[in-house]
């Protein structure tokens, strides 16, 4: 395996752990504790440019990990809660993103988002995830200007921006 193939599989693992850590240690309201369900709104670019710039293999390295979560019977999920996740297609397009995570939202009744992959997408879908207080976790966008001097507090992303020398 790759340098850069494992450092993908690091960060999506890292994100995915990291993820249910904070879903988990979140209020969660009486339905969903008796369900035990933990519901992972997923949003990449299956189609348009980027897809073939890279976001179509961050896509899949997220289902990866999370099929291998949510697999019964030996795993099953994580620290009890089943996993679910609901697919979503930003199409390239910042305003798609942010209509889907919406739904996702809103519609699909997720607990949080993960995905991104366009910096353009990351930086106003993160303001509205924000107003909506709900975890939005970035596998992808490197943009300082995502997360610098924003005060968010439902936002995170594990890697360093493209600005930082780390």
């Amino acid at each position: 395996m790759s340098l850069r193939r494992s450092t993908v599989w690091v960060l999506l693992a890292s994100g995915l752990v990291a993820a249910l850590l904070l879903a988990a240690a979140s209020p969660i309201p009486p339905v969903h504790a008796q369900a035990k369900k933990l519901k992972i709104g997923v949003i990449f670019d299956y189609t348009g440019p980027l897809a073939g710039g890279g976001s179509d293999l961050h896509a899949l390295g997220a289902k990866i990990m999370i099929d291998h979560f949510a697999r019964p019977p030996k795993k099953g999920g994580v620290e009890g809660y089943k996993i679910e996740a609901v697919y979503a297609d930003a199409q390239s397009k910042p305003e798609i993103a942010i209509n889907e995570a919406v739904r996702l939202i809103e519609q699909e009744k997720v607990d949080m988002l993960l995905g991104f992959y366009s910096s353009a997408q990351c930086v106003p879908v993160a303001g509205r995830v924000e107003q909506l207080q709900k975890f939005m976790w970035i596998t992808t966008c490197i943009s300082s200007a995502v997360l610098e001097n924003r005060n968010l507090k439902y936002v995170f992303r594990i890697q360093p921006s493209g600005g930082s020398s780390a």
